[in-house]
């Protein structure tokens, strides 16, 4: 049996924290483990900091993407009127 779990709780001192938590069972395999039960390993991992800087990565993420869709947005309209006035010049060199 295998469990994994992440939890975050607001310390009285310390302040929030989030933790990773694995659990699995462990049987022993030779004679003692007829007198002893399965035991329980239990990991624990303070993941704070990563997850803060996972936050602050995904946040700025997200604010580069918006402001390459502006630029982009912005250089497709300035194309738009380039290639306006390109054809424009066109007709004014070659009316036809």
């Amino acid at each position: 049996m295998f469990f994994t779990a992440v939890l975050t709780h607001d310390f009285p001192i310390v302040g929030r924290k989030v933790m990773i938590l694995n659990a699995r069972q462990i049987y022993r395999e030779d004679t003692s483990a007829k007198h002893f039960p399965p035991i329980i390993l239990l990991a624990m991992e303070d993941i704070t900091e990563m997850m803060a800087v996972a936050e602050k990565f995904a946040k700025h993420t997200n604010e580069f993407e918006s402001t390459i869709i502006d630029r982009t947005n912005k250089l497709e309209g300035t194309l738009s009127e380039l290639r306006k006035e390109m054809t424009e010049m066109a007709i004014v060199i070659n009316p036809r």
